[in-house]
């Protein structure tokens, strides 16, 4: 069995939304920013929008002609996906999670984010109408914040990705930054930027020439309250949920947990105990 292996990596995006062409010199700035991410970049740039990729590995990341798309993380549950997407359990061995959510985007578009599980990041361009998309994992995933005007967007893993184009002045938002020294840390979608949001675990950003918005497709407590019938509660739907998680995101029959002396640790180990003790083989 394989551990999970997440390298260090990053993503980044823009899109002119005025029409313009991204150029040579507008993409390398982006993968410049990001460069302490990993020496490896992965570019793709055409007419007003350009992906960027850096990582620490060369895994080919998940991009196609015309309609890219880059991702970071890993998924879980990986051959309940591969079934729904019609793929044969070796076929699915052989490819990074990067190509199966490409394959997930290219069945489901913008639904691919709830169709999966996992703990990931992506960022998507469709040409044809000219639409960028970006996304995170529901309950965790790795970072990725934006800034929209009327002219582009620009979405990255690190506000600095965002600042790559130099034409966005950096500006602390003071009151979040004095807000977080009092330990009062408010609406989680701040930075410490005036300018630059995040985008949270379980959101979706869609821009377009004319317009733009984040939709949370996937809420963890109306999940829990919907997950199972009634009469079972929700507190068994709730266990329920930890196990097909810790289910999903074993890849090792011999896995360690950091026990912290919070309530997460000791759930995820009994948890896994119980799938362990239901067939190892499944781990």
């Amino acid at each position: 069995m394989n551990a999970v292996h997440v390298s260090p990596s990053a993503l980044a995006a823009v899109f002119l939304r005025d029409g313009g062409t991204v150029s040579r010199e507008r993409a390398g700035a982006l993968s410049a920013a990001l460069r302490p991410f990993g020496t490896h970049a992965d570019e793709w740039r055409g007419g007003p929008a350009a992906l960027v990729r850096r990582t620490s590995d060369r895994r080919p990341a998940a991009a196609g002609e015309g309609s890219p798309l880059l991702f970071d993380g890993f998924l879980s549950r990986r051959g309940e996906l591969a079934a729904a997407l019609g793929l044969a359990p070796g076929e699915a061995d052989r490819q990074p999670d990067g190509a199966l959510f490409a394959r997930a985007w290219t069945r489901w578009g913008a639904d691919a984010a709830a169709r999966v599980d996992g703990e990931f990041a992506f960022v998507a361009w469709d040409g044809p109408v000219r639409t960028l998309v970006a996304g995170c994992s529901p309950w965790t995933a790795p970072p990725l914040c934006f800034h929209v005007n009327r002219r582009r967007a620009v979405v990255a893993s690190a506000p600095r990705g965002v600042f790559a184009l130099g034409d966005l002045p950096r500006r602390l938002d003071d009151e979040r930054l004095s807000n977080s020294l009092g330990g009062f840390y408010g609406d989680p979608r701040r930075t410490y930027y005036r300018d630059v949001r995040n985008l949270l675990p379980g959101e979706v950003l869609t821009v377009t020439p004319e317009t733009h918005g984040v939709r949370r497709y996937h809420d963890p407590v109306e999940h829990v309250r919907t997950a199972g019938p009634a009469a079972a509660g929700h507190v068994e739907a709730t266990r329920d949920l930890l196990r097909r998680a810790v289910r999903g995101a074993l890849r090792a029959s011999d896995p360690a947990v950091l026990l912290s002396g919070g309530l997460d640790s000791p759930a995820v180990a009994l948890a896994a105990l119980d799938v362990l003790a239901e067939s190892p083989a499944a781990a």
